[in-house]
């Protein structure tokens, strides 16, 4: 641990909030609210949030949980697509690793499972878990429209009757039309059970954003975002199963880019997965994520991290043949 710096357990909210604000690049996922949402919803075991000193200035916070099957994992596994310690500037390794093993000694699992880590956190043998494209919104919605295709200008150019507005308190809506399309695509959706609670909850707070597409007074779709200062995260669509031919989901992000760019962010960026309606927006960056898997435990956690081995490739071709359309 560098000279100075000191690791305690709990932190205030204020001290928190503070911190986010301050640090660049600091993501939705890491926000207060964020994390008790899904610390009080999502977890399955004991939580400890771990706040890094340099002398009485708080320069990290990192929230661990220990889950039903005895894992150490970052609070909001799962519905997080970037994860990691917030941090006001780059983390020494040795930092890093001392808050691992602290939140080894007092939550006591068998096995460290962290996912979407960026590779500095990896560990020495890192496991690629994914990517997210981003696009450089900094030269102006001009300039990036410039790049699209024919079809894709075509399929955003405005229709009368046809208009967005934006809402922080349309999460119902987006639910219902987002779980609505995957039924009849055979699928559960992702805002059920524990996550729909969760993401209500969150909802709640005032911190997503929810562009509404309404052709005349009927909801055709609703996008979800949560935004920072700098950027615009895409999380996810709800469309009716019967407005394909009116493009729903491509009007709205074309709206969340303008909507992003008027509010002078600079990156947009679409989250985990390669969907190839993503690349129709010709994203220009690339952020790769990495799990570690380690285990602490030389009984349990051998078999433990045996069958979270086996779980991460079957969870990897799932996710491939939801890409894909098969």
């Amino acid at each position: 641990m560098p000279a100075g710096w000191t690791i305690r357990s709990g932190v205030t909210d204020g001290e928190w909030l503070s911190l986010w604000h301050r640090a660049p690049g600091a993501t939705p996922f890491v926000h207060p609210n964020w994390v008790h949402a899904a610390a009080g919803i999502l977890s399955t075991g004991p939580v400890l949030v771990l706040a890094t000193y340099e002398g009485s200035t708080l320069r990290a916070v990192w929230p661990l949980t220990r889950t039903w099957w005895r894992g150490l994992q970052q609070v909001g596994t799962g519905p997080a697509d970037t994860l990691g310690p917030l941090a006001d500037q780059e983390m020494p390794h040795a930092a890093f690793e001392e808050m691992l093993q602290l939140g080894v000694e007092c939550l006591r699992p068998a096995v460290v499972d962290l996912h979407e880590l960026p590779v500095a956190y990896a560990g020495t043998t890192p496991v690629p878990e994914g990517f997210r494209r981003t696009l450089d919104l900094r030269p102006g919605y001009d300039a990036v429209r410039s790049r699209w295709s024919a079809s894709l200008r075509q399929d955003v150019r405005p229709k009368a009757g046809l208009n967005v507005t934006w809402q922080s308190d349309a999460y119902e809506e987006f639910r219902r039309l987002h779980n609505e399309r995957w039924r009849r695509r055979g699928l559960p959706g992702a805002f059920r059970g524990r996550r729909d609670r969760f993401h209500r909850r969150f909802a709640a707070s005032g911190l997503a954003t929810f562009g509404v597409l309404k052709q005349g007074g009927d909801t055709v779709g609703v996008i979800y975002l949560l935004e920072t200062a700098q950027c615009t995260y895409f999380y996810q669509l709800g469309i009716r199963a019967d407005a394909k031919g009116l493009s729903p989901g491509s009007r709205l992000i074309d709206a969340a880019l303008q909507r992003s760019i008027t509010r002078g962010a600079q990156t947009f960026d679409f989250l985990r997965g390669d969907e190839p309606y993503k690349r129709r927006w010709k994203p220009d960056g690339f952020v790769a994520s990495y799990r570690r898997i380690e285990n602490v435990a030389p009984r349990l956690g051998r078999w433990v991290a045996a069958g979270l081995g086996h779980w991460h490739n079957g969870e990897a071709r799932l996710r491939a043949r939801l890409e894909s359309g098969g």
